[in-house]
């Protein structure tokens, strides 16, 4: 696999503060947590700046409340519970995604969650400034207790939208999330963000985004589907795409070089039974049509 290293040496010692923006009007936001423009004064919950746009969207107003009744990593559930709860995606990225990465300068997590990501991030490359980020504070506050857990660090918690992230342009060298983007209401706007705030030669690497044809992404958004019956249950938001779709949002928003890597590999999908059956079954059927009429995982790399 490739190795992701940033651009160059970045600014990671002046510290997140002085490169924040209002999420409302997009002008700088003092070390006081005042808009310079608009007067709108910020908060902090804890470790984690609250930058939240005024107006949010219902699903992620939602998410918000999801997070506080996760049965797993839910406000009252303990930090290894949530660790454990993600160990299929930790085992993947541990094995397959973190030996490849080389990263330094300024780098975000996007719908961080529990932290797991970061956590590990900072802790293999911990000269980085690792910052952490999610819509819902209650995720974030559940982060902290599992880096705490992990041994590790993060350097900063950000509470903000993704389809509106509160930094200047081109402040980071490297974005990473997993199964961030098909949370988002608008995914050209979100990748669009995703690509503002990436400096020039800045790498985005998105991992186990769902892809699959209309079919069978239609069952998987519906209530008989498993992320369907989240999205009504819980009000929060659910997408399926293509494999194409996907490299088609991120070059519409400008990046020079997109790879979508379909990922059908079942010793990472032990959850229940029935997933390693299926993607086992993958292994026999023409790649042409595993994720844009067949259902699996896909990870994006993109250059800004």
């Amino acid at each position: 696999m490739e190795s992701y290293a940033g651009p160059g040496p970045s600014a990671s010692t002046d510290g997140l503060s002085a490169h924040l923006l209002c999420p409302d009007c997009r002008h700088r936001i003092g070390a006081d947590l005042v808009c310079t423009a608009c007067t709108r004064k910020f908060s902090r919950q804890g470790s984690t700046i609250v930058l939240l746009p005024s107006r949010l969207d219902a699903s992620k107003t939602h998410e918000e409340e999801t997070w506080r009744v996760l049965p797993h990593e839910g406000e009252n559930q303990p930090a290894w519970k949530a660790f454990l709860h993600k160990h299929n995606e930790v085992f993947y990225f541990t094995e397959t995604i973190l030996p490849h990465l080389d990263l330094k300068g300024n780098v975000l997590e996007i719908a961080s969650g529990s932290c797991w990501a970061s956590a590990l991030l900072k802790q293999r490359f911990p000269v980085v400034q690792m910052v952490a980020s999610d819509v819902s504070p209650t995720a974030l506050k559940k982060g902290e207790s599992l880096v705490q857990l992990l041994g590790s660090s993060v350097d900063a918690y950000v509470a903000c939208d993704l389809e509106n992230l509160p930094f200047e342009d081109e402040y980071f060298d490297f974005v990473f999330g997993s199964a961030a983007l098909h949370h988002l209401g608008a995914l050209d706007r979100g990748v669009s963000e995703v690509s503002r705030v990436l400096k020039r030669g800045g790498r985005f690497l998105g991992i186990l985004e769902p892809a699959s044809g209309p079919f069978f992404g239609s069952i998987w958004e519906s209530k008989v589907g498993l992320a369907g019956q989240r999205a009504h249950e819980h009000g929060i938001h659910e997408a399926m795409y293509t494999a194409n779709q996907w490299r088609d949002a991120f070059e519409r928003s400008g990046f020079s070089a997109v790879e979508v890597v379909r990922e059908w590999d079942w010793r990472y999908k032990l959850t229940h039974w029935l997933p390693p059956m299926y993607f086992r079954a993958l292994e026999f059927v023409p790649k042409r049509w595993i994720g844009n009429v067949l259902p699996c995982s896909v990870n994006i790399r993109a250059t800004k």
